[in-house]
């Protein structure tokens, strides 16, 4: 079965098709819409709207064409009640209107700032943020100058009352924050608002904010209108790692843990970024615990797609892929696991920030055992990363490799029933889990499966049972089901060995009696080929196979046999001489 059949098969069925929104629909929600906003609209704006809609039926549109028309009168002349063609144009259309109410300046650095962070901003901070732009309180402050050089706080909220609905509260790094609601929103933002040259500005901006380089009572220089050099405290808060440290419960600064790392790499300054985030003991200590090693080892990545060929963010990352178990469960681990992994690069000068992070870690603000040399598995080694989840305590039923091989797939049996682990392989963090529980048919009990190479959602499993199954882990469905055994209904010590074969057209296994070849696509049985002397108190044997070949041999036999899949015959067979 090749991929495109698969797609036909195990994806289509499980997918729903969301048809065009019927204009009688978009009817009746535009006349509930303007009743729960008493509103009306005169039978020529109506028929705009609708005739607008059918050129454009989606929901969005129709939700951006019915808030323009809630600005139109009664008299409103028709050239003023044309709507733009496509979202996109929409958007534009209502960007360009607030920036007409409020001001270019001040709407384009406010939406651009929201735009920017990584996980939106929370109204506090865009105030002090936009309150350290010069740009915008120059253009403010035109005509008067004010006591406290800040934004008033009015302007921003008058803004985002134009803006509507399209801003919405979310919760981010224990806190509510403002983003878009709509991905459409957000590439409309970036292209109008977050150039090359203003991105790098914006980003600046705001990692100086949480930086904290402006708090605490130091003055930040402007120019005034007069164009005198001034200096003006902005009354913005310290940003610390940890606001306090006094309870067991230490309280972090999540905001400038989340949010940091991002704006000082995207405003490109790697001496900074080095310096503060990632060779920076305490924030690296600071994001263990307060978050997790995972967050940290995708800062990490960031950085490296950036600079690729920057060796301390190697050497970082591949000393947190080792650590990773140990610091899941210990976060207080880090400074004996980077001392005891990184101790022999502390005497390289070719690696200044690395080799200031392991002496702070010699140091370190929580207590520690600090290893006075290297003495755990160094990094450059044959080990590359070492992964443990909860849920192995139960024990690994089996392990494989996703198509791409940058996934490992782990089985194994729990409360759940059976459950699938799917691994990324350089970070070690979990992607997802899928679990299957169908006691019923014995599912529950799979000790081997195997994924397929063209969809990493289809796998097929065997166990102790007369059962083996192919399923779909995205939605949880038993595709085929066949029987491998010839003692079906009885239970076993040994399980069938399975393969995908023939670019997973076909399915071959191992079984109690004999090697067995399937249509994966019909479930039919196309061959059986008898196997004299399989032991069923213990493992059958073993079986593989690729392309047209299936290989296989018994458990304590020295005959291996290999045999051609669209053919069912054996074809040679190799004696194994010690």
């Amino acid at each position: 079965m090749k991929q495109c059949h698969f797609q036909e098969k195990f994806d289509e069925a499980d997918l729903i098709e969301v048809p065009q929104m019927p204009v009688d629909t978009a009817k009746q929600i535009l006349d509930s819409w303007l009743k729960s906003s008493k509103r009306k609209l005169q039978s020529e704006q109506e028929k705009v709207v609708l005739e607008s809609f059918k050129k454009c039926p989606l929901p969005l549109y129709l939700k951006l064409s019915f808030d323009e028309a809630c600005r139109w009168k009664s008299y409103t002349s028709p050239e003023e009640t044309r709507l733009a063609p496509t979202i996109k144009a929409t958007i534009h259309g209502l960007f360009e209107r607030v920036e007409r109410l409020h001001g270019k300046v001040l709407v384009n650095q406010a939406l651009a700032y929201v735009t920017a962070s990584k996980n939106g901003l929370t109204e506090t901070e865009l105030e002090d943020i936009l309150s350290l732009d010069d740009a915008v309180l120059n253009d403010v402050y035109q005509y008067w100058t004010p006591p406290i050089r800040r934004l008033p706080p009015l302007l921003w909220i008058r803004i985002r009352s134009d803006i509507g609905d399209y801003l919405i509260d979310r919760g981010a790094d224990g806190a509510r924050v403002i983003y878009w609601y709509h991905r459409q929103f957000i590439e409309v933002a970036r292209e109008r608002y977050l150039g090359a040259k203003q991105a790098a500005a914006i980003h600046l901006n705001i990692s100086d904010y949480f930086l904290g380089k402006w708090s605490d009572g130091v003055r930040k220089p402007y120019i005034d209108k007069n164009g005198r050099q001034m200096t003006m405290d902005r009354l913005v808060p310290k940003q610390p790692l940890v606001f306090d440290a006094s309870d067991s419960k230490p309280i972090f600064n999540l905001r400038k843990l989340s949010e940091l790392p991002h704006h000082l790499l995207q405003s490109n300054q790697l001496p900074v970024y080095k310096q503060e985030t990632l060779f920076n003991f305490e924030f690296l200590l600071a994001k263990v615990q307060a978050m997790s090693v995972e967050s940290l080892q995708q800062d990490l990545s960031a950085a490296m797609s950036v600079y690729p060929d920057d060796k301390e963010f190697e050497l970082l990352s591949k000393c947190l892929g080792l650590s990773a178990f140990s610091l899941r469960e210990d976060p207080r681990q880090l400074p004996s696991q980077l001392i005891g992994r990184l101790n022999k690069h502390t005497k390289k000068d070719e690696y200044p920030f690395l080799k200031k992070v392991l002496e702070n870690a010699s140091t370190p603000s929580v207590p520690a055992f600090i290893p006075s040399q290297q003495c755990l598995t160094p990094v450059g080694g044959s080990l590359i990363n070492s992964i443990s989840y909860e849920e192995f305590h139960r024990r690994i039923e089996y392990v494989n490799f996703t198509s791409d091989a940058r996934t490992i797939v782990t089985c194994n049996l729990g409360s759940e029933g059976l459950c699938l682990l799917f691994i990324d392989i350089k970070s070690g963090r979990r992607k997802r889990k899928v679990c299957f529980h169908e006691s019923s048919r014995n599912i529950n009990s799979c000790w081997c499966a195997k994924i397929s190479s063209h969809n990493d959602d289809i796998f097929l499993a065997s166990g102790s049972s007369a059962n083996m199954y192919l399923i779909n882990a995205k939605t949880n469905k038993i595709l085929q089901e066949y029987h491998p055994m010839k003692g079906k209904g009885k239970s076993f010590r040994g399980f069938p060995s399975v393969a995908f074969a023939s670019d997973d057209e076909l399915l071959v296994a191992l079984g109690d009696a004999s090697v067995q070849i399937w249509e994966t696509e019909t479930g039919k049985l196309l061959y059986n080929i008898p196997v004299d002397d399989i032991n069923v108190e213990e493992e059958f044997g073993s079986l593989d196979a690729k392309g047209n070949m299936a290989v296989y041999c018994v458990r304590n036999k020295k005959t291996v046999h290999v045999v051609d899949v669209k053919t069912g015959k054996e074809i040679r067979k190799v004696k194994i001489y010690q």
